[in-house]
């Protein structure tokens, strides 16, 4: 009997071989977590950089997720990074503390919002990381300072199924925490 697809349901064992592969080249920790029924699967993958630590984790419900934490940040600061449709632009207007970037394409696709506009324009004014972001086509970033250490999600797709895609989120994660710790 052939079963339909499930919608919002991806298969993420499909991906355990990569996953595990990517860990071994990058140094890091792989896991696979099921829940109780056995019925889903959660991919999880852990790196240590310099001060932080990156976290990779995409479930058979949730899309592919990064989060960063850099344990001591002293700085207080929120941020938000979100794709931007035509209806943000119409409420940009409303939006006091939106910044703009220094590239009108990257300002285009996206909305930016922070409390600490001198730290944010720091890390998403960088060509490399404004270039990362567009490529893998990042959803959403957000990133708050809780008690005393420094929370950052990504938001990405179910999409990232090459090694290449996986070393661009590294790659970008490595580079947000750089301009972070400076």
């Amino acid at each position: 009997m052939i079963q339909a697809p499930t919608l919002g349901i991806n298969d993420v064992l499909k991906k355990k071989e990569l996953w595990s592969e990517f860990a071994k080249v990058n140094s890091g920790k792989f896991k696979v977590i099921n829940t109780k029924s056995g019925e889903f699967a959660k991919l999880q993958l852990t790196f240590d950089f310099q001060n932080a630590s990156v976290l990779f984790s995409e479930t058979d419900t949730k899309p592919f997720r990064v989060e960063i934490d850099i344990p001591e940040y002293k700085n207080d600061i929120k941020f938000l990074l979100t794709t931007s449709d035509s209806l943000d632009k119409v409420f940009s207007f409303l939006v006091r503390n939106k910044i703009k970037t220094n590239s009108s394409k990257f300002n285009q696709a996206y909305q930016l919002k922070s409390s600490n506009s001198m730290i944010v324009k720091t890390i998403f004014n960088d060509p490399k990381i404004q270039q990362l972001i567009l490529e893998e086509e990042i959803i959403m970033i957000s990133g708050s300072r809780k008690k005393s250490s420094m929370q950052i999600e990504m938001a990405v797709s179910r999409t990232i199924n090459q090694p290449e895609k996986m070393n661009n989120l590294l790659s970008l994660s490595k580079m947000i925490v750089e301009k972070l710790e400076r």
